[in-house]
């Protein structure tokens, strides 16, 4: 027998999505050397160069699921517009209520503990003294510390970054599909790709500017998440098809946990690497917050593997299975 034959087909995603991702990659290394520019160059010629790298991974991704399910285009602009505009606005408003509740409730229960009350004062008098006259430039962050080391708010933290944004955006996103169930299960995947590369492409817009001294890192996470939100609501679209489609509640609801469970897992981790590489600054604390913060490094470098490597298997997985469930929706 003759050596095999590689099908056609294979890589097709990778060599779809390679000339973005390249694109990515040099707009991230320009953008470094830009950086260390004077400031009004470096905003000048910046600009462009932090939109590509916001925009790219997404076109990427979506680029990507295309080409293995070798799905149509059709409704894949308008899943990502809706992801980018309107997810993410319905997001920030339900999350937003539910901060102030969660903030109202966490001071509450600070305020039941000496502790509590005295981390609540020392931030109050030190920003009250940041606004009298004459007050120093910089303000004795140490104060913030003491306060989101407190159990209550910690608790609140995870719960909030860790479950409920993860859950209520989850369920944003994943609206468009749920509204008009497309006609193949294929279909259902590449269009829960599109909006969560949509909902990736604002976030990244809106987050990667908080760190724009360390451009390559930030940028590379924000990427990173992109492929998340994509992977994830790719997922949630599944289990809305699976439900309403296929008529199967059970791989429905393990679908949209799965969906859920990984974005909250990405979250925990860049929540906790944040605080603890905060607190190593702030405080001075030495071994054990840096331990901690590159430890989440690592693990999240672990799991946005295993996001990535589910993200093509799925994607090979739907264009290979049989469709039995075509709905008419014309």
């Amino acid at each position: 027998m003759g050596p095999a034959i590689a099908s056609p087909r294979r890589h097709a995603g990778r060599r779809a999505a390679a000339p973005w991702l390249l694109g990515f990659i040099l707009a991230v290394i320009a953008g470094a050397v830009v950086n260390a520019l004077p400031p009004l160059a470096a905003l000048t010629l910046g600009a462009p160069l932090y939109l590509l790298a916001a925009v790219l991974p997404a076109i990427g991704v979506v680029a990507y699921a295309l080409a293995e399910t070798k799905t149509a285009r059709q409704g894949v602009a308008a899943r990502a517009a809706y992801g980018g505009c309107v997810a993410t606005t319905i997001a920030m408003l339900m999350e937003l209520v539910l901060l102030v509740f969660v903030v109202v409730i966490v001071y509450l229960v600070l305020g039941a503990t000496p502790e509590g009350r005295e981390a609540i004062d020392a931030v109050s008098s030190a920003l009250q003294a940041q606004s009298a006259p004459g007050a120093p430039e910089t303000v004795d962050l140490t104060v913030f510390t003491d306060l989101l080391r407190q159990p209550a708010v910690l608790l609140a933290a995870f719960a909030v970054l860790g479950f409920l944004g993860p859950l209520i955006e989850e369920s944003a996103k994943v609206g468009i599909v749920a509204l008009r169930v497309p006609p193949l299960r294929s279909r259902a995947w590449v269009w829960g790709v599109a909006a969560g590369a949509g909902f990736g492409t604002i976030e990244a817009m809106a987050l990667g500017t908080l760190a724009l001294q360390a451009w390559p890192m930030s940028m590379a996470m924000r990427g990173g998440a992109t492929l998340m939100h994509a992977t994830t609501t790719g997922l949630a679209a599944l289990a809305v098809y699976a439900l309403l489609a296929e008529r199967k509640p059970a791989r429905a609801l393990v679908g949209f946990a799965l969906a859920v469970a990984a974005h909250a897992a990405w979250n925990s981790l860049v929540l906790l690497a944040a605080a603890a590489g905060a607190h190593e600054a702030v405080a001075d604390s030495g071994t054990a917050a840096g331990v901690i913060s590159v430890t989440s490094v690592l693990l999240l470098g672990v799991l946005f593997v295993v996001i990535a490597t589910a993200f093509s298997q799925v994607s090979r997985k739907v264009a290979m299975a049989p469709e039995q469930h075509q709905l008419d929706v014309t």
